[in-house]
């Protein structure tokens, strides 16, 4: 695959209308017992003692009512498992049965396929769940000589249930026959956004030119959201997706230019090192932003350097996240001059990059103890500790003179910068020389604090 699969990209993803209102069709079942409370509340507090005495019935009818719903919640939900296990059980003997064909000899495998044409869609469950590569390739392969895409097509173009048509949709897209790529790129323009993203997902599944480009169309026309179709791209099997998208680097668009630098910075191809390096220097802030992001998968670091100083802050915390993730360690002090940044995402990406260098970090760290910012110092406190620098330096304490003098000292320094409680609770896990050590140079540091302090 060209593109990594699964990768959380950190924003917000897009949902269907179809899933918009499968969670809103859940509302009335989870809001109706609260309703029931507050309205039953309301009648008894609002009703007088002479008509309670009339309303006997409700208690208990009432009840006898939500009985009778539960029971058939029951009942419905037992219904429904059967069904399913035995569905399970019809494709479990279907894909016996396509294994059994595939075994043969093409004549022999292809009549017998052919018997079980009319259960398409149960047999690409069965080829997805139950059969190997191999073997769901070569039912596939049956299937389009016996013109299989016809016969799926015949369906989408009759049936009038969207559920059925999405089916068809999905079968197109199992298949992979180039004949239906204009099928799918028609419904991907079509006006329904549910249909439209099940033909981008079976569009997604072709290693065509044409399919891709018709993702990338989408991309920039906005015919689907642009982060569902950015999801598409990444799991592409294409060969030439990052070229194809690539393409419309250039578009007047700058969103359509920032998921195209999003894309890019998920890709395996060499290539868009390149195409990212206009992308970094575009107009829209949005752009390099985008760009800034994926250099962390295509490191510059003078494209980084220069985007670590960018007049917009998005672009600051952006390519400071991507030095972290690319470990670009020779951009270090460019991330300290950054945990001074007025915006503070801008700081927290430059210390979550920091942590990210870790021990290349060290000396910047340390330097950054003594800054006349509180955040500064006690973020670089924290950062130390986390990577472990800190527990070296306690376990150096029993070393040479010399070890032991640099140690007291970064130590000092961490407790000055507020992290007394951090090393403290150090004092525990250490051995009982380290332990003495320790517990005395907090003892100093405390004694010299108070000193100061009177002497203000």
């Amino acid at each position: 695959m060209l593109f990594t699969r699964g990768h959380n990209s950190g924003r917000d993803s897009a949902s269907t209308p179809a899933s918009r209102r499968a969670r809103a069709s859940r509302l009335p079942a989870l809001a109706a017992p609260y309703i029931g409370l507050i309205g039953g509340f309301v009648v008894f507090t609002r009703v007088n003692q002479e008509s309670l005495a009339g309303l006997w019935w409700f208690p208990p009818g009432a009840a006898l009512l939500y009985v009778l719903a539960l029971l058939l919640t029951l009942v419905s939900m037992s219904v429904r498992r059967r069904r399913r296990r035995r569905h399970h059980r019809e494709v479990e003997h279907l894909a016996e049965r396509l294994r059994a064909a595939v075994a043969k000899e093409g004549p022999l495998r292809d009549g017998e396929i052919g018997l079980l044409m009319p259960r398409l869609r149960d047999m690409r469950r069965a080829c997805e769940t139950h059969l190997s590569a191999l073997e769901s390739h070569a039912v596939r392969a049956a299937l389009l000589t016996l013109d299989g895409h016809d016969a799926v097509t015949d369906q989408l173009r009759r049936s009038r249930l969207k559920r059925r048509r999405a089916d068809a949709l999905f079968t197109l897209g199992w298949l992979r026959d180039a004949r239906s790529v204009p099928v799918l790129a028609a419904h991907l323009r079509g006006r329904d956004p549910d249909l439209a993203y099940v033909a981008g997902q079976a569009l997604s599944g072709y290693d065509s030119r044409r399919a891709c480009g018709a993702l990338v169309t989408a991309l920039q026309n906005g015919a689907l959201p642009r982060p569902l179709v950015a999801t598409l791209l990444e799991t592409s099997r294409c060969r030439e997706a990052p070229e194809l998208v690539a393409a419309v680097a250039g578009s007047a668009d700058p969103a359509t230019r920032s998921w195209v630098a999003f894309i890019l910075g998920r890709c395996h191809d060499p290539r868009a090192r390149l195409w990212l390096a206009p992308l970094a220097s575009a107009d829209s802030a949005e752009v390099r932003a985008s760009a800034a992001e994926a250099h962390g998968s295509f490191p510059d670091p003078k494209v980084l350097e220069r985007l670590l100083r960018d007049d917009d802050w998005r672009v600051r915390a952006s390519a400071a996240k991507a030095v972290g993730i690319a470990g670009v360690s020779e951009l270090g002090p460019n991330l300290t001059v950054l945990m001074s940044d007025p915006i503070w995402w801008v700081r927290q990406s430059a210390a979550l990059a920091l942590k990210q260098l870790g021990h290349a970090s060290v000396d910047h760290l340390c330097r950054l103890l003594h800054d006349v910012d509180r955040f500064v110092r006690n973020k670089a406190a924290e950062i130390l500790i986390e990577i472990g620098f800190i527990s070296e330096q306690i376990a150096a304490l029993n070393g040479t003179a010399a070890e032991a003098a640099a140690a007291r000292y970064v130590l000092a320094a961490v407790v000055r910068a507020e992290a007394r409680e951090t090393l403290a609770g150090s004092v525990e896990g250490a051995d009982p020389a380290t332990r003495d050590h320790l517990v005395t140079l907090l003892e100093e540091v405390d004694s010299a604090g108070s000193e100061l302090r009177l002497a203000a």
